[in-house]
């Protein structure tokens, strides 16, 4: 049986077991939830989607189990790293004004997570698949291939964009007339989790009103998506620990969950190297978001044709990402 270690066990940890659950796949793994400051409240979600379970049927060989003990990493075939915390209202406004993405903004506070993470996994578990959601995604990536060189470590990020590209450029067409199922519209986006993500234009569906001036509209509610969620949660008057998102990224970390553990296909972007395939030859050994299959825990490279544009904005992104990391002195 396979063994997953979920390293910060909050609501995007807990929601994915949820998904993990219902997805009604065949296969058996034991999945270890990691909450070292509250392993009893997963502990009792675990409880109750049982119960939920019990209510509709369902069975499931996935075993879930939460700890507050990182030995428990112990062994484990893949690691998913979402811990981290959020920056406060006033930190995003004035990251806007230094010209700060408030992605990366996250890295302050998240970066000694990730480095206590590196060391843990090279402790208890040296040879895992690495999974890397919390944000800046791609510069936590980058950080954690630094801290651990010999293992497989991706991120994961422009899979959720590409949702929210599909989803948002189908609203789009709706408004002209035109019916388009978000899971029709077969492009990618691609490049680093951040204001410079990309649209892959060579997989766009060639129809009349897919205008440069409609693209460009859909791509900026894209990258505007994430800190739109934000604000709006921040507007409540009973705050959550976590502001952001958590639905839409618990789906996407179980079904890569899925494909680790199972023979069931998936196709995203994700954080990987640029490799010979990838017919970028300038840029090879260097890392951005670009597509990639995973099938029963091996995750292999996809080819996608790259025009001109699509070059140049692989570029501008890879060139942004260094200098990011330079502005805050990582």
């Amino acid at each position: 049986m396979k063994k997953v270690f979920v390293y910060g066990a909050g609501q995007v940890g807990v929601h994915a077991m949820v998904y993990v659950l219902n997805a009604k796949v065949a296969g058996a793994a034991e999945v270890v939830m990691y909450a070292p400051h509250n392993s009893k409240r997963v502990e009792g979600a675990i409880e109750d989607i049982q119960d939920a379970q019990a209510m509709t049927g369902q069975s499931s060989d996935w075993y879930f189990r939460a700890t507050s003990d990182v030995r428990d990493m112990k062994g484990c075939d893949f690691v998913f790293f979402c811990a981290g915390k959020f920056p406060r209202p006033e930190e995003y406004a004035e990251a806007a004004q230094r010209g700060i993405d408030d992605r990366l903004l996250q890295a302050v506070q998240n970066i000694d997570i990730l480095k206590q993470f590196c060391q843990e996994v090279a402790q208890f578990c040296p040879q895992a698949k690495i999974f890397i959601i919390t944000n800046p995604v791609d510069v936590m990536t980058q950080i954690a291939r630094e801290q651990l060189p010999q293992n497989e470590i991706y991120g994961l990020g422009c899979y959720l964009d590409t949702a929210r590209f599909r989803r948002i450029m189908s609203e789009l067409l709706a408004e002209k007339g035109l019916y388009i199922a978000p899971q029709n519209i077969k492009a990618w986006v691609l490049g680093h989790h951040c204001d410079t993500m990309f649209l892959h234009r060579a997989s766009l569906p060639q129809i009349d009103y897919v205008t440069e001036e409609l693209l460009a509209a859909a791509m900026e509610r894209t990258k505007a998506r994430g800190l739109q969620i934000t604000r709006i949660n921040q507007q409540a008057e009973s705050k959550k620990i976590n502001n952001g998102s958590y639905f839409a990224p618990a789906i996407m970390m179980a079904n890569v969950m899925i494909s680790c553990v199972t023979k069931t296909e998936l196709l995203l972007p994700l954080n990987r190297y640029i490799g010979e395939e990838d017919n970028l030859p300038q840029m090879a050994g260097k890392s951005a978001q670009l597509l990639a299959k995973i099938k029963d825990g091996k995750v292999t490279p996809q080819t996608l044709p790259f025009t001109l544009t699509d070059i140049e904005a692989m570029q501008k992104s890879l060139a942004g990402q260094s200098k990011s990391r330079q502005a805050l002195g990582i």
